[in-house]
């Protein structure tokens, strides 16, 4: 009997312990379903699939299966949805928020613009749906570069898990919520590149466990609160491009031990640069450019041995520049922007020490003077150099070309004198070269064609001489600007000219240049800017110039040009300065176009142009002028009586201009 009773409990326990395996089961398949119906849910709201990535997403496999889909290896419930960088285009789901397992929704980098067409009750307008806060699980949020508008929900503070909110380069405005400050498990908050505007609420000095601040380009203002510069754990501080104003604690390196990145560029800080900075042994990036800093860069800087870049550019600093000293002790130092500053004085040798990886040295427009040390082409792998606008003095280095990674070089608003350096041609990795207004002389070298990937060269405003190099008509790369005027350059202009195809800006001006203006530069069809006056060119307008159909300012002025104004001028639509004066054109000028624009065209100085607009006040063509001259002053007061019949106005039989004085009107 008792064996009995016990096979009947030993039954019943096997029934109850069947049961709830079934009711197990039954809810998870419950809860999968769930799942399954809101991933369909968002695949419905996407409009515009253009790599097909949700093309898996049908009944055929699991949507565990799905990409962009990861679920948890025990219960199958989806815990990240991840589409980076898919160009999805339509809306954002509201059953998203049924995702209850979800832990990280990536979808960065799409196109979800439209407006959130919400079935619920709830009308979130185009925010971002606040009933992402039901996914309980969510540790990180994120939807960069997607276009969307609204507010920042404050119920996505109640997410107690979140540790990443990343909602970067979309169209969010209505500040930066102080509700944010309760999510104290944050570790990452980019909130940059939106339009937020209004200031940084003190809240934000809660998060104590931040390590990542990004709200740069969000139109803030007003001051920092110091409760934001005691996040300890801080290791990216990014707030550039906004109007935020105050000055930096001194106390700045002790209260945020943890820096590597201090990004506070483009904004209106004032005050100094704190020399406790020097604290921050793992301080990697000081980025303060366009501010309003005054004072001296602090010179014990160098201890930071991780610093990689300093940028304090365009401020209002000054003093001497011996703190480069310092920076010698970086082995990892990359960057150097102390350009539009107030630093005088002279650069020290010790200059030529700056670590090997150094790529960008910028010091242009201070007031910086003497020669440039010659070890400075010691920095071999230096892709920038900028001295323009100082007062530097002496020669350009004659071993220039050792700096061969070159892609800028910035030299122009010096003092620098004597040949354009020859070794100039080992820098073929040149994309820019300005030299213009030095004292630099003698002949443009020939070793300039070297520099097969010079998109700009400017040579202006120097005493160089002679005559255009053949190899410089070889850099079909110059697809910017050639500008060579101001000088005292001389010769014909070849028909090699023709091979700047894709050159927007030609300056030849205020040369010596004689001869005929090529054929060939009619081929140059994507010219925008051409100056060509103060020369002796002679000859007429070639008519092969009306393929410049793009061009906006055309300069001819003081040469000797003969011949009649070309009608196709007329028709350059973009043309909206045009200077023929001073040269020996003759005939009759267009009327449209252009010239329909008195205060666009310059003709002074061409003694036979006839016709054309009244406000030119030029004599009306077919008018033979008579033997002393005064043609022009009889037609002058013709049109001033155009409003009579021409019948009543007589030009005296000796020659000389005069009206019936019986018959005159006034």
């Amino acid at each position: 009997m008792a064996s009995k009773e016990c096979n009947n409990l030993f039954s019943f326990h096997l029934f109850v312990l069947f049961f709830l395996n079934y009711l197990c089961l039954t809810s998870q398949a419950f809860d999968n379903e769930t799942d399954r119906l809101s991933l369909l849910s968002f695949k419905n709201y996407i409009n515009d699939d253009p790599f097909q990535v949700l093309s898996s997403w049908n009944d055929s496999i699991s949507f565990c299966q799905w990409k962009g889909v990861t679920c948890s290896s025990r219960r199958a419930r989806v815990t990240m949805l991840a589409l980076p960088s898919q160009k999805l285009g339509g809306t954002l789901s509201p059953a998203i928020a049924n995702l209850t397992f979800l832990k990280v929704i990536d979808l960065r980098e799409n196109n979800l613009r439209d407006e959130f067409q919400l079935k619920s009750d709830n009308n979130f307008g185009g925010e971002i749906p606040a009933n992402l806060s039901q996914c309980s699980e969510l540790q990180v949020i994120n939807l960069n570069r997607n276009g969307l508008v609204g507010k920042i929900p404050n119920e996505l503070s109640s997410l107690p898990k979140l540790i990443a909110l990343h909602i970067s380069a979309n169209q969010l405005t209505g500040g930066i919520s102080p509700v944010l400050g309760n999510i104290s498990s944050l570790v990452n908050l980019s909130i940059a590149q939106n339009y937020l505007g209004e200031t940084i609420p003190d809240d934000i000095g809660r998060l104590v466990n931040l390590e990542f601040l990004q709200v740069g380009n969000n139109n803030l203002s007003g001051n920092i609160p110091p409760s934001v510069f005691n996040l300890s754990k801080i290791s990216i501080f990014a707030l550039a491009f906004n109007n935020l104003v105050g000055s930096f604690p001194s106390s700045l390196g002790a209260n945020m031990p943890n820096l590597k990145q201090l990004l506070v560029g483009v904004n209106l800080f004032s005050g100094n640069i704190p020399s406790s900075l020097s604290n921050i042994s793992g301080l990697q990036i000081i980025d303060l450019p366009d501010n309003r800093l005054s004072g001296r860069v602090p010179d014990n800087l160098g201890r930071l041995t991780n610093l990689q870049r300093l940028n304090v550019g365009r401020n209002f600093l000054g003093g001497r520049v011996d703190f480069i000293t310092s920076l010698t002790n970086c082995s990892r130092f990359q960057m150097l922007g102390l350009d539009s500053n107030q630093f005088s004085g002279l650069l020290p040798q010790t200059i030529a020490n700056l670590s090997i990886n150094m790529n960008n040295l910028q010091i242009g427009g201070n007031k910086l003077s003497g020669y440039i040390p010659s070890g400075i082409t010691n920095l071999i792998n230096l892709n920038i150099l900028n001295v323009s606008w100082n007062e530097f003095d002496g020669p350009i280095l004659p071993d220039i070309g050792k700096l061969f990674n070159l892609r800028q070089l910035f030299m122009d608003g010096n003092r620098f004198s004597g040949n354009i350096p020859f070794s100039i041609g080992n820098l073929t990795k040149l994309i820019e070269l300005r030299l213009d207004g030095n004292q630099l002389e003698s002949n443009i070298p020939s070793s300039l064609g070297n520099c097969q990937q010079l998109q700009i060269l400017n040579l202006s405003g120097n005493n160089l001489s002679g005559i255009i190099p053949l190899e410089v008509f070889t850099l079909s790369s110059l697809t910017i600007s050639l500008n060579l005027g101001r000088n005292s350059l001389s010769g014909n202009l070849p028909e090699d000219i023709g091979n700047f195809q894709n050159l927007k800006e030609l300056d030849l001006s205020d040369n010596e240049f004689s001869g005929r203006i090529p054929e060939s530069l009619g081929r140059c069809s994507s010219l925008e800017h051409v100056f060509l006056q103060v020369n002796a060119l002679n000859g007429s307008i070639p008519s092969s110039l009306s393929a410049l159909k793009g061009i906006q300012d055309f300069d001819l002025s003081e040469n000797n040009i003969s011949g009649s104004i070309p009608q196709f001028l007329q028709d350059f639509v973009f043309l909206r300065y045009l200077n023929l004066s001073f040269n020996d054109l003759k005939g009759e000028v267009p009327k449209n176009g252009v010239f329909a624009n008195r205060s666009a065209v310059l003709l002074d100085g061409n003694n036979e142009l006839c016709g054309g607009n009244v406000e030119f006040e030029l004599p009306l063509c077919g008018f033979a002028r008579d033997s002393v001259g005064r043609a022009g002053s009889v037609l002058k007061l013709f049109r001033a009586f155009e409003p009579l019949d021409r019948a009543e106005i007589w030009i005296c039989g000796s020659g000389q201009p005069g009206v019936d004085s019986e018959r005159w009107r006034s």
